[in-house]
């Protein structure tokens, strides 16, 4: 008995052993498919779930998502990983995107203050402008 070659991938005289069988019919299509499972949480928390769940629901590909932010890819990789937080220049267009507010609500005016200049440029300005 000699040993198996191993530059023989798969023959008659030595077939490829896997765990797949199908029984195919003659004449007879077929298409084989599995539903693929949600790799998302249903209620996301930080940002970089939010992104995530929301990208995987629209169908779309992080590079695309990551033109449609104006942003680098690997820096929208950074954001869906909570690598790294976006900048305020971000802000707006994740929240088009989003069609909401991800962030968690604020109780101080402090608070308040840094959520408006993260959503605009000029969002502090406005902010005090109203409260003054």
């Amino acid at each position: 008995m000699g040993a198996r070659p191993q530059a023989c991938a798969g023959s008659l005289k030595y077939p490829q052993r896997h765990r797949r069988v199908a029984f195919l019919l003659p004449h007879v299509p077929v298409s084989l498919g599995a539903l693929r499972p949600k790799n998302y949480v249903e209620d996301p928390k930080p940002l970089g779930e939010h992104l995530l769940k929301r990208r995987k629901e629209a169908g779309k590909k992080q590079v695309e998502m990551a033109q449609e932010l104006e942003a680098d890819e690997a820096t929208y990789l950074h954001w869906e990983k909570d690598q790294t937080y976006p900048g305020a220049e971000h802000f707006p267009r994740i929240f088009r995107f989003l069609g909401y507010d991800p962030l968690p609500p604020v109780a101080t005016p402090g608070q308040q203050i840094a959520r408006e200049s993260r959503n605009t440029a000029a969002g502090s300005r406005q902010y005090l402008r109203k409260r003054c």
